[in-house]
């Protein structure tokens, strides 16, 4: 991590050879699924007055960036830890660019750059007309940093879900609603709520199929110190209370917010976490459901 310059950085970020191995590296699906999961968040503020579809999209993007930062980082870290290696978890179903040979040195000058850009972007928004940009962007930033990233290592003490949590919800989805229409407010937490109990649903796939690996490396997830058993029944209740808040929404806000529960049938998917073994490709399979789920709440939220 010492002496990397900016040309270093630079380097690091465009002169990657490998597209597919940089395509996994960014976990697409995984921008993707943050992208839907902002959806119901853009369509509560669409009718608001001061509702702006450029601020909307550059709010997006820089969210965006921060989501493949942390990705970036967390590949670093868990590398770097002994938790990735060949023929585990993560790199048995997706090139892990560390793994494949990528050096750390490289590795680590990409996800620099990207949070130099997000804190760029924010300043820049700033003194555009979003003067509180920087302070959503900097948060999300440090908590992306802290899942994995000493000296927080929020997963590794048991506390990935509370990081998501911090991250997704209570940072990014008021930010989301703050860079579309230019205020502060509380209401987005409602809408995604249940989408940020399925988002950590999916993280929890990733946890449980690795749990044994996890703990031949010393890593103390939520799930690794629970125990398979308590996991997949945690899973359960994520996913159950996510369909049940769904619902309750939709008494204050219209029976359109009862739109994502067409999304059931998609559950047969996420449910495999629960088989013995879990499927290499846990996360992803639930991350469909998730997607499906935050779409339906984005459309019935525009419709009430």
């Amino acid at each position: 991590m010492r002496g990397l310059s900016t040309r270093d950085i630079m380097r690091g970020l465009l002169n990657h050879n490998d597209t597919s191995m940089l395509l996994d590296a960014i976990r697409i699906w995984a921008v993707i699924m943050y992208i839907i999961y902002s959806l119901p968040v853009l369509a509560l503020a669409a009718p608001h007055p001061g509702f702006n579809p450029l601020w909307a999209i550059y709010g997006l993007l820089g969210g965006s960036i921060i989501e493949i930062f942390s990705h970036m980082v967390n590949d670093y870290y868990d590398y770097v830890y002994g938790v990735d290696r060949p023929g585990v978890g993560t790199a048995t179903y997706r090139k892990h660019p560390l793994v494949e040979g990528v050096s750390l040195r490289r590795h680590a000058a990409q996800w620099l750059a990207l949070a130099a850009g997000a804190i760029t972007m924010s300043l820049a928004a700033s003194f555009l007309g979003r003067p509180y940009t920087p302070l959503f962007a900097s948060l999300g930033v440090l908590l992306a940093y802290a899942y994995t990233g000493p000296p927080f290592k929020l997963k590794y003490r048991g506390l990935g879900h509370l990081n998501l949590l911090l991250g997704w919800w209570l940072t990014s989805s008021p930010g989301v609603y703050y860079m579309a229409c230019g205020e502060l407010s509380l209401q987005p937490l409602l809408v995604s709520l249940p989408p940020i109990l399925l988002t950590i649903a999916v993280l929890m796939a990733n946890n449980i199929r690795d749990i044994d690996t996890d703990r031949a490396a010393g890593v103390k997830t939520l799930e690794t110190i629970i125990g398979k058993k308590a996991s997949r029944a945690l899973f359960l209740l994520y996913i159950a209370a996510a369909y049940i808040i769904q619902s309750a929404l939709s008494l204050s806000l219209g029976p359109t917010l009862l739109l994502p529960l067409l999304s059931a049938p998609m559950l047969a998917g996420a449910l495999k976490v629960l088989r013995e073994p879990p499927p290499t490709d846990a996360d992803p399979l639930v991350a469909r459901h998730t997607i499906l789920f935050s779409l339906l709440s984005a459309v019935g939220v525009a419709l009430r």
